[in-house]
């Protein structure tokens, strides 16, 4: 990937026009990027995410082998599968990465329950109204969950 251009919004002097100009300088510090590069970097991001949710199932798989197999995780061991199955334990403690996928499945809850209240909106039916109101208050009340970090259970 190629290196981000930044940019910060400065007014430049008027140019004969009797009007000032606003332009968008680079900066290496600046606050604006192009959508085209903030898409890509969001592409990259959620795809990166999806390859770690992957490999944390496959990890939990292998802790509850290990564990089924009667292994206790030991840090440090000379048993290498204790060993092992402490390192995989402590890796499944990512705050950052299921936060990240708690905010992935409340901004999709969050797109039910609005399309939710569309139906709602279009229907004359004050019962049918009623329910597709409901079921999108229950879907906004559990992405509040989701973002707050909870799993919803």
């Amino acid at each position: 990937m190629s290196k981000v251009k930044r940019y910060n919004p400065e007014l430049e002097k008027e140019f004969g026009l009797g009007l000032p100009c606003l332009s968008m300088l680079g900066n290496p510090y600046g606050e604006w990027v192009h959508y085209q590069d903030y898409a890509e970097l969001k592409a990259q991001r959620d795809a990166l995410a999806a390859e770690n949710a992957a490999r944390g199932e496959i990890i939990e798989r292998l802790i509850g082998q290990y564990s089924a197999a009667g292994y206790h995780a030991v840090q440090n061991s000379l048993n290498p599968a204790q060993s092992l199955l402490y390192d995989a334990m402590q890796v499944m403690k990512q705050p950052a990465t299921a936060a990240y996928l708690n905010s992935v499945r409340a901004d999709a809850v969050a797109s039910f329950a609005h399309h939710q209240r569309v139906i709602s909106d279009s229907e004359t039916d004050p019962t049918i109204q009623r329910g597709h109101r409901i079921t999108a208050c229950r879907a906004e009340g559990f992405a509040a969950q989701l973002r707050a970090g909870k799993d919803g259970e």
